[in-house]
Parts: structure tokens; sequence; C-alpha cells
């Protein structure tokens, strides 16, 4: 069932054709969305932006019968379109400027209609794409980092350098990966390192690799949380003692995942790995009541976590003025 429905949904994530323990952290409870979109963080500021959002399936997601996910979800079938965010981070800090993953960009279209809006989003937000210095990839699936690609194929953020884990880039470009996967997975994943290898090509000497712990820029760490995939990474974003996690993909849907945390996401390449590692930053989050930020949280995708009976959790968004 899992590899019928890896080679239905593939197209998905293809470009083109294709921590150490802290103290806990005082984080004031008033800080909230400026009328402008962005959220201050000491020093720093906090934009996000949105990539439009994709329509997943309530299949896509194991380990809880089908009526009870669709009862969180009030949806009728498994089939059903479920929409999810895709969003994206932009952060002033310090003399640098920094995006958190690229979401699909015009070069992905195919995943919907309503994707491909980094470059509309920057706009916006009077951000120009050439001011932009630094990527950070929580990984290499092309809902995040496709938006670097235009459809012409150039660079939409031409003097930036893209850093992505080292495990992750080794595993998708390693010329084992196709044979080491299952027979009926090999077909999926040659499409998913071809997009990778584009994307790698593309990039050049712009792309560049970080380990776990390492400091990319001042004031965010970056810190391996593998599960969704091998190398997929969080950003702690630290300024004043007030802290933000961007967390890319440890969560796909917000109603379901908080409820029963040990669902899964049918595209985690390790499941047990991928829900001890969203359990880990979930309580964590809660512990010490840091913000947290979601690629596929509803936009704009920032708020806090409360523990609550069981393994259960409660979301409180940011507010909004």
């Amino acid at each position: 069932m899992r590899i019928k429905m890896l080679s239905a949904f593939v197209l998905c994530f293809v470009l083109g054709a294709a921590c150490a323990t802290t103290a806990p952290k005082a984080t004031p409870p008033n800080t909230q969305l400026l009328p402008e979109g962005l959220m201050p963080l000491g020093q720093a500021k906090v934009w996000p932006l949105s990539d439009g959002e994709v329509q997943l399936k309530p299949s896509l997601f194991q380990g809880l019968p089908a009526e009870e996910k669709l009862k969180i979800l009030a949806l009728e079938v498994e089939e059903d379109d479920l929409p999810t965010s895709v969003n994206v981070y932009f952060v002033e800090l310090g003399e640098h400027r920094i995006l958190i993953d690229a979401g699909c960009g015009a070069f992905m279209r195919f995943m919907g209609p309503n994707t491909g809006l980094l470059a509309s989003a920057l706009a916006a937000k009077n951000i120009a794409p050439e001011s932009i210095d630094t990527v950070l990839l929580t990984h290499l699936h092309g809902d995040h980092f496709g938006g670097l690609i235009q459809e012409d194929g150039g660079l939409l953020l031409p003097n930036a350098t893209v850093w992505v884990h080292e495990t992750e880039l080794g595993f998708w470009t390693s010329p084992q990966l196709v044979n080491s996967r299952p027979e009926g997975e090999r077909e999926s994943f040659a499409e998913l390192q071809k997009g990778v290898m584009l994307f790698v090509s593309t990039l050049g000497k712009k792309l560049q690799t970080f380990s776990s712990g390492q400091t990319v820029v001042p004031g965010i760490q970056a810190i391996h949380a593998p599960g969704h995939t091998p190398g997929h990474s969080v950003f702690m974003l630290e300024s004043e003692g007030q802290q933000l996690l961007v967390w890319g993909d440890l969560m796909h849907n917000l109603q379901m995942q908080t409820a029963h945390p040990k669902v899964y996401f049918l595209f985690d390449s390790h499941p047990d790995m991928a829900v001890a590692t969203r359990l880990q930053w979930m309580g964590k989050a809660a512990k010490e009541g840091f913000w947290i930020a979601g690629m596929h949280l509803p936009h704009p995708g920032i708020g806090r976590l409360q523990k609550q009976a069981g393994e259960k959790f409660h979301f409180l968004p940011v507010e909004q003025k």
C-alpha cells in the first residue's frame, strides 16, 4: 500500500519535470505579528511568507483509523482535498537577510494552481530578491527548494548562498540511492533524485552544507532532526533571549498531529524516527515556551505549544494586530 501510494504522489516532490538542551527561555506573551506582517524577535525581524497551498489527502496520513481521521478533519472520504499551507520565512538578523525554505516556486506549478507565489510574496513586502544573502533549507523535497529556480531556469536569488545538511545532500545525490530502495520504489526515487540533481547542478558552488549544531549565521543554529528525510533539519533563531524554532516538516497537519502526534506522513522516510523526533521537539517547545514555525502549519504558521493530557498538544497561534 505504501509503495503504491508513493508512486501515485511522487511528483508532488520533484523539481521541474522535476541540540543541545538549553535552559528555558522567557518569551514575552504579547509578541505578535505587526500590521505589516512581521514578527519581532528581539533584534530580529521574521516575515512569514506564503508560497500558496497544496492539496494533500487524508489517505497520506498513517497510524490512525480512517473514520477517526475524517472526524478530526470534518471530511467525508480519505481522498477529499486537504488544503495545506506552504510557508516560507524571511529573516532580517544583524547584517544578514535570510530565507528559510523556498516553497514550490513558479517552476513547480504542476503542484497546483495555488502554488508558486514566493516571488510575488517577496515583492509585496518590498524584499528585493538580490538582497537575500542566505537560504537555509530544512530538506530536499521540491516544495521546499523549488522556489529558488525560476521558470526560465535561472536563480530567483542570485546573490544567496544556499545551505542544507550534509547528510541530506549526500543521501539524495548518492549513486547508490535508487538501487538501494525496494524494487517497487525505485522508479519513484529515480524521479526524486532527478529533481535534486537538477537543483544541485543549477546552484553549483552556491550550494553549501552544514553539520548539526552549526551556527550558519550569527543567531541561527542548524540542528539535525531526521525522520521525515535522513538529513531533515530545524533552525533555532535566538535574539535577546527570545527563541523561534523553524521546524520544517516535523508536522504536516496541525489538527491530526497535535491530537495524535504518532500519526505519520506517507513521505516520512523513517516513520518511527519521524514520530520520535516530532514528539521530542513538541515536548521541548511546550516545556521551554519558545515559538515554533512550520512550513505546513496554517499560514502564518507561527505559534506556541501547550502540553495536554496524554500525548496531546494544543497550538496557540501568534496574535495578529
